[in-house]
């Protein structure tokens, strides 16, 4: 396994784009320098990947809107456009396009009656979501919600952000005067989003073959490409395992391991992955590398060692497994050779599929897979009561002289559509 590009590489790249494009923005702003965020609200101004506005303030305290969460996150992870989406309530907003992009990476979840509310607020819940998603760490969502003891008083396991809240808690992603209690329906302040952010981006992901382990130092190895190995200082490690959470001491030499790590080197999330089982996405990977790459190039992607590769290979191969009907996220996880994150989005794409199928929610599904029985009635129960009120209230009432199917009526909303807030029922 490769050691995988620190997430922090983005900042650069992006600020680099940022300052040619002419998108950062001068400081000082009046109201920053008081406030607790200060450091990170400046370096993301300075990046060009938050804004003030035009009064020269930055109005640290105000809630943020989903329109300028998105611009933000799109900006610090330089993401990229995807398939073009509308939203009812924003095909002309200025932030559409980031939106959408955040959509297209999970990070956002629009309504299903295609609103986004570009306006609407992010609760502390749905930046949790949609910092986890952006660092690729979705597909671990699973794990967490069968071993995690909660972290917040108030987010219990059957709360729906619960497993991504756990994660970023984990990363240590939200501001410090969080403990104990999260409110996790409370809404995002610009201060709040600045610093989620800003953490986020200080973070770097690390992959390899556990080399050793030294418990009385409190260090592990991992190899990287060319079997180069790096030393990660350790405090306090769970790590999670397909089984479960195992201490970190542990762990067995030679197995594949995934670590996030803060900007001293210390891991604070882990994971181990079993190989050999996604043979339908890899075959695609490699089906199209084949196509595309000499026997070097091949070679040295099958590696993970990207540096030996062209310019512009790892962005081509990307483009055409997506062309191939691959999601972009199966995309970056293939990728990065990411074996855990396929094996998970493939859990992902079989709960859609069944939910299609017996025309109830995905998340039920996914609780129903997962055997988590607690989760699983809570939603069963929404869907009951859902379908229950819409019988009642939004049924066709015979009128003299016709039948119910004479009456012209307006349509019902779509299951759980709500036209103006930020919930997650896409």
């Amino acid at each position: 396994m490769r050691t995988a590009a620190p997430i922090a590489l983005m900042t650069a790249v992006a600020v680099a784009i940022a300052t040619v494009s002419g998108v950062a923005f001068a400081l000082p702003l009046a109201d920053v320098e008081p406030s607790w965020a200060r450091e990170s609200i400046k370096r993301l101004v300075e990046a060009g990947f938050a804004e003030g506005y035009d009064d020269g303030t930055f109005r640290p305290d105000q809630p943020v809107t989903r329109a300028e969460f998105a611009r933000m996150a799109a900006r610090a992870f330089a993401l990229e456009p995807g398939p073009d989406l509308v939203f009812a309530d924003a095909h002309d907003h200025p932030a559409r396009e980031e939106l959408a992009m955040l959509v297209n990476h999970g990070a956002l979840a629009a309504e299903r009656d295609t609103t986004i509310a570009p306006e609407g607020p992010v609760s502390r819940g749905e930046g949790a979501r949609a910092l986890v998603a952006l660092l690729g760490l979705t597909p671990l969502e699973a794990r967490v919600r069968r071993v995690e003891e909660a972290a917040f008083e108030d987010v219990p396991p059957d709360h729906p952000f619960f497993a991504p809240i756990q994660l970023a808690a984990r990363l240590v992603l939200f501001p410090p005067f969080m403990r104990g209690r999260l409110w996790p329906d409370e809404a995002v302040s610009r201060a709040e989003a600045a610093f989620m952010v800003d953490a986020a981006l200080r973070l770097e992901r690390h992959s390899g073959q556990l080399e050793r382990i030294d418990p009385e130092r409190r260090v592990l190895w991992l190899s990287g490409p060319n079997r180069t190995q790096r030393s990660f200082p350790v405090s306090e490690l769970d790590v999670l395992d397909a089984a479960g959470v195992v201490p970190w001491t542990a762990l067995e030499p030679g197995r594949s391991l995934h670590l996030v790590v803060n900007r001293f080197g210390r891991p604070l999330l882990a994971w181990t992955e079993p190989e050999g089982r996604y043979a339908g996405l890899r075959e695609t990977l490699r089906e199209v590398a084949v196509e595309l790459l000499t026997p070097e190039q091949l070679r040295a992607v099958l590696d993970g060692d990207w540096e030996h590769v062209a310019d512009g290979v790892r962005v081509a191969l990307y483009k055409e497994l997506v062309a191939r009907g691959v999601r972009p996220w199966e995309a970056d996880a293939l990728l990065a050779l990411d074996w855990t994150a396929v094996q998970e989005l493939g859990l992902v794409r079989l709960s859609e599929a069944v939910s299609d199928y017996l025309n109830v929610s995905p998340q039920l599904v996914a609780a129903l897979i997962d055997r988590d029985w607690v989760t699983a009635r809570n939603y069963a129960q929404i869907e009951a009561l859902e379908r229950l009120l819409q019988a009642q209230l939004f049924q066709v009432p015979e009128t003299p002289g016709g039948s119910a199917a004479d009456t012209v009526s307006a349509a019902p909303p779509a299951t759980g559509a709500t036209a103006n807030t930020g919930a997650s029922g896409a």
